[in-house]
């Protein structure tokens, strides 16, 4: 794909996401008098719904794209680590091709299992110690 090619698509890209934030924003003023009317709403709690519907809007995208992202580095990493233990191996000289492979994805899954238990052990020190009170 060219560079003039590139740029369309990004534009389309960018003119999308804004058509949906647009129709979101759309929705949400339309909707909100009859929702005010049904849960009894005052008007300052009116602007919190359209405070807390636009954040969630964010929120979504941002997760969207760490996992994408996350997604990407940690098998660029893993493979990394996969390729760089299977080469080590080979260069000891202590067994097969196979053998070293088998060595590589060994580490790789063992360096995936000690990432994923530092991040389920920092999720639990966050959520169980809540901020001091001042």
């Amino acid at each position: 794909m060219d560079g003039k090619a590139g740029s369309l698509v990004g534009l389309a890209v960018v003119s999308l996401a804004q058509l949906m934030v647009s129709l979101d924003v759309t929705i949400v003023a339309v909707a909100l008098p009859s929702a005010q009317e049904t849960v009894d709403l005052t008007d300052a709690s009116r602007q919190w719904v359209v405070s807390a519907d636009a954040l969630a809007f964010v929120v979504s995208a941002v997760v969207s794209t760490s996992q994408q992202v996350g997604g990407s580095i940690g098998a660029a990493l893993l493979n990394t680590v996969s390729a760089g233990a299977a080469a080590a191996h080979l260069a000891e000289g202590t067994g097969t091709e196979q053998v070293a492979q088998v060595h590589g994805l060994a580490v790789a899954s063992a360096t995936g299992a000690g990432v994923a238990v530092v991040g389920a052990v920092l999720c639990y020190l966050l959520i169980s110690f809540s901020p001091r009170q001042t």
